[in-house]
């Protein structure tokens, strides 16, 4: 084998250490959503416009499959989860959500964020 070979073989072996390495670190550079957090927050903005209820937010979370907490009165929100939201190396990829409610019990505002979490 020459040594321009070598150099080339050993070249590739140590790129792609370092891919796999960065993969392990800070997880797949490639995600493929089955649901992004902006189709996440389109439909949230369709069906719970600002003054919704909580039986209202509650009725869409469950009927969207999606994980909760109780309202907590003393906070005056809901947080929820959407879980693996997409295909990803190393990683699973949720959508985190939290509703914040007036005194009434009313929507404020909602965050809608990505999640990961390293497996």
């Amino acid at each position: 084998m020459t040594t321009r070979r070598r150099a080339w073989i050993g070249l590739l072996g140590v790129l792609g250490l370092a891919v796999l390495l960065s993969v392990f670190v800070a997880g797949s550079p490639v995600r493929v959503y089955r649901v992004s957090p902006a189709t996440m927050r389109a439909r949230i903005a369709a069906a719970l416009p600002i003054g919704s209820d909580v039986a209202a937010v509650i009725a869409f979370l469950d009927a969207n499959n999606i994980e909760h907490a109780p309202y907590s009165p003393v906070n005056g929100d809901v947080g929820a989860i959407k879980r693996n939201v997409c295909f990803a190396l190393l990683i699973e990829c949720s959508i985190d959500m939290r509703f914040f409610f007036d005194s009434s019990g009313h929507l404020e505002r909602y965050s809608v964020e990505p999640g990961f979490t390293g497996l």
